[in-house]
């Protein structure tokens, strides 16, 4: 009993696969509209001038017509579209300024807060005054010079010379007034002698010489001229 069963069970699979073979081959069968084959003309009995439908294909000196179906044609992408090329952008570049020279005003010093005195100055006297000096041994137009505020040029300039220097002859003896400098001292100017040398030698300095005897820029003094030293 049990191999009947079996045997029956195998004969329905059979029939089974069967069945669905030949269902397959149904389904996947293609259209019998897909390929129309038309004889050549002269070798068919169709009239000439009748067009057929499908595309013409020649196989074997036999011009088939392949119909077209639209559900299965092979439909191609769209073309993709070109990229869209980025313009260049051109980007606006301000010119650097140029840096501007700012006039420096000149700052005025600060006002000194120095107490300055004032040089002395000429007082409008006379230059030279004279005193009576009597001559002793061993005196010479350079030691009486030395002694008293004169020089050997200005004694010179009022007629005296080596000659006239005799022990116990009185002399004449032009002298720097005392009153002529309002303050500081008397200077009788001697040969090589220069507002500079003469600033260094009383420590002081060539401006306060010029201010206090009125000279110019140039500084210009003459022998045996009397200077007011401040």
């Amino acid at each position: 009993m049990q191999n009947r069963l079996v045997f029956f069970l195998i004969v329905i699979a059979v029939i089974l696969a069967v069945a669905g073979f030949l269902l397959i081959s149904f389904l996947t069968r293609p259209d019998d509209s897909e390929l129309v084959e038309t004889p050549v003309d002269g070798q068919t009995g169709l009239d000439e001038g009748v067009q057929q439908p499908g595309v013409p294909v020649q196989i074997d000196n036999t011009t088939v017509f392949l119909q077209p179906v639209p559900e299965r044609a092979v439909s191609l992408a769209p073309e993709a579209a070109p990229p869209i090329q980025q313009q260049p952008t051109t980007e606006l570049v301000e010119p650097t300024p140029e840096p501007t020279i700012e006039e420096v005003q000149p700052t005025q010093p600060p006002p000194s807060t120095e107490v300055v005195v004032p040089p002395p100055v000429a007082s409008g006297g006379q230059q030279v005054s004279f005193i009576d000096y009597v001559v002793q041994p061993g005196d010479t137009l350079y030691s009486i010079a030395d002694k008293h505020t004169t020089s050997i040029e200005l004694m010179a300039v009022h007629g005296i010379s080596s000659e006239k220097i005799v022990p116990g002859a009185t002399l004449r003896l032009p002298v720097a007034n005392p009153a002529y400098c309002s303050s500081g001292r008397a200077y009788v100017v001697r040969p090589g002698d220069t507002v500079f040398s003469i600033a260094r030698r009383y420590n002081t300095t060539t401006q306060a010489i010029a201010g206090a005897n009125g000279l110019d820029a140039s500084f210009r003094i003459n022998v045996a001229q009397v200077l007011c030293i401040p």
